[in-house]
């Protein structure tokens, strides 16, 4: 069964969890696992490597999860039920009272607390490194126990995951995590899809697209990347250009964290591999197929 962490990202990786376990079973983790852009770390947690950096140009999410690994978690408990009580209370004024606290002390419990109040999961921050995502509209989330008791489990569930591990948070320019690598490591990079997502932490284009590129094919590492091929009626010209020459497994499913209705949809996405994928897809999604090329 595929984890879920605390954080909802927009981009998360949970519907390529299967596609990307199955690829990966070859590697015998002896090595580190490196991810450039950590985002909400689902594909990470899910590997359960002993040895992992996890990176992002947003301080703010490896913040909180360096925070997270021995975070009491009555007190976070305590914390959230707190917020969730006021919030209940007061509605949207509370939120953005908690937003403003947050943007000048940068509690990661606060974050948390945002993450999942804030409208539809979407991260983002403006040119002054503030959050700045409205309100979802939903006061009785976290006075609502079931959602509450989620929300802990999910805690509880990183937490195990990352007891007597070696697990780093760092934050920093994806092109660091490229230093030092050996044909013992792993390297996933899920960067953010151009022509589909950017806000102030990762403006990403085809200058940045075309570097990593060149980063990946240089590496002795072995390596997967995720990026898309086609949403709707729109097409990434970066696919062809830059991934389709390498080993690919596409999948197909349906977009649901966005700040627009028209960001989520039916989408073709598709993990790019430095090495032959296993000859059997996994068994779900069923929509999953194997598409390689030279």
């Amino acid at each position: 069964m595929t984890y879920i962490p605390p954080l909802k990202i927009n981009g998360i990786k949970t519907k390529l969890i299967p596609a990307i376990l199955h690829n990966v079973q070859d590697w015998d983790k002896d090595g580190t696992w490196v991810e450039p852009f950590m985002g909400s770390g689902c594909v990470g947690f899910n590997v359960l490597p002993q040895h992992m950096i996890m990176n992002d140009l947003n301080p703010h999410l490896p913040n909180f999860y360096r925070w997270l690994v021995g975070a009491p978690l009555p007190y976070i408990k305590d914390r959230l039920s707190t917020l969730g009580a006021f919030l209940a209370a007061e509605g949207q004024k509370y939120y953005y009272r908690v937003r403003s606290h947050y943007n000048t002390f940068h509690l990661p419990e606060d974050f948390l607390f945002l993450n999942r109040t804030c409208f539809n999961g979407v991260v983002r921050f403006n040119r002054k490194g503030e959050f700045n995502t409205p309100f979802c509209h939903k006061p009785d989330r976290f006075a609502n126990p079931a959602f509450l008791t989620k929300v802990m489990n999910q805690i509880k569930g990183f937490q195990l995951r990352a007891m007597d591990r070696d697990w780093f948070f760092t934050t920093g320019n994806y092109e660091s995590c490229f230093q030092n690598l050996s044909s013992r490591d792993f390297v996933y990079c899920d960067p953010p899809y151009i022509g589909r997502h950017t806000n102030y932490y990762d403006q990403w284009g085809e200058t940045e697209e075309t570097k990593l590129c060149e980063l990946l094919t240089a590496t002795q590492a072995s390596w997967m990347l995720s990026t898309w091929i086609s949403c709707g009626d729109r097409t990434n010209p970066f696919y062809e250009k830059l991934w389709a020459r390498f080993h690919v497994v596409r999948v197909e499913h349906k977009w649901k964290v966005s700040g627009l209705a028209k960001g989520r949809g039916s989408v073709t996405e598709v993990l790019v591999m430095s090495y032959v994928p296993p000859p059997k897809p996994p068994e779900e999604p069923k929509e999953l197929t194997n598409h390689v090329r030279a």
